[in-house]
């Protein structure tokens, strides 16, 4: 296998990450030891209790943390560089649209910030991802005139206007009620069914991880560090039938228990 063959295989590698924090109450280890790697256009999730490192973890493969031990390769690039080459997307939680700009305007936004402006094909391009996220006709609407969901599904398209070739989720869903959030990780999986971007998925919801991924990474806390990586063996375009399986229940768990360490 070639260098480039194997970066495209792996497009995320992290070797023995650590990183640690000073607080009031003195030196905190956040993470330590972490290893994994991640394929091509796979969708991996990050399960873990609160304070295992998820969203941090995600934050150093967004260069928006760096790490004080080990090291992240993302596409055969540091982060920094990943980042700045714009092959990496971001949602948060919070959609975090700005209120006085319709949904296309804050769609095309990371466009208009990196190149100074916006072109007629930037423009289509957002209107296209409007559609692919479910919000074809609601390109004239402001925030406020959306729905919690709907705001989501104009972060996602913000989120895959530079056509990045990771996408990073940080808990995107989970403010929202429990139908809304099983209809867009319906939507979410055909998304990326749609545009093979790898996503890499930050959840507390055991069901949630096993519904959306090929793989989960299952953390534990204190200091934050892979207790396992188990590989759910389910068909890829999954229906909210799916949860019915008793390969489903299995797996939801099997996942319990590592959570619980039993």
């Amino acid at each position: 296998m070639t260098v480039k063959e194997e970066t495209r295989m792996q497009p995320i590698s992290i070797d023995d990450v650590g990183i640690t924090f000073d607080t009031t109450d003195g030196r905190v280890t956040a993470l330590e030891g972490v290893t994994t790697d991640l394929t091509a256009q796979s969708f991996t999730s990050l399960l873990g209790p609160s304070g295992c490192g998820k969203s941090t973890l995600l934050r150093i493969i967004a260069d928006l943390l760096e790490p004080t031990a080990g090291s992240v390769s993302v596409l055969g690039e540091t982060p920094e560089s990943a980042r700045t080459s714009r092959h990496l997307g971001f949602v948060f939680q919070d959609a975090a649209l700005l209120p006085w700009r319709d949904a296309l305007k804050n769609v095309t936004l990371p466009l208009e910030v990196g190149n100074g402006k916006v072109t007629d094909a930037d423009k289509e391009r957002g209107r296209e991802l409007l559609a692919l996220v479910g919000l074809e006709g609601r390109e004239g609407a402001l925030p406020s005139q959306l729905s919690g969901g709907q705001r989501q599904r104009v972060s996602i398209a913000r989120a895959l206007i530079t056509q990045p070739k990771v996408l990073l989720m940080d808990e995107p869903f989970g403010a929202l009620d429990e139908i809304t959030r099983d209809r867009l990780n319906e939507e979410l999986l055909r998304i990326w069914q749609v545009t093979k971007t790898t996503i890499i998925f930050v959840t507390h919801s055991i069901a949630e991880s096993v519904f959306l991924s090929q793989k989960v990474v299952v953390m534990s806390a204190q200091p934050g560090r892979i207790r396992d990586v188990v590989d759910i063996d389910l068909p890829d375009a999954r229906t909210r039938e799916v949860r019915a399986l008793p390969e489903f229940a299995g797996y939801v768990t099997q996942l319990r228990n590592l959570l619980e360490g039993v």
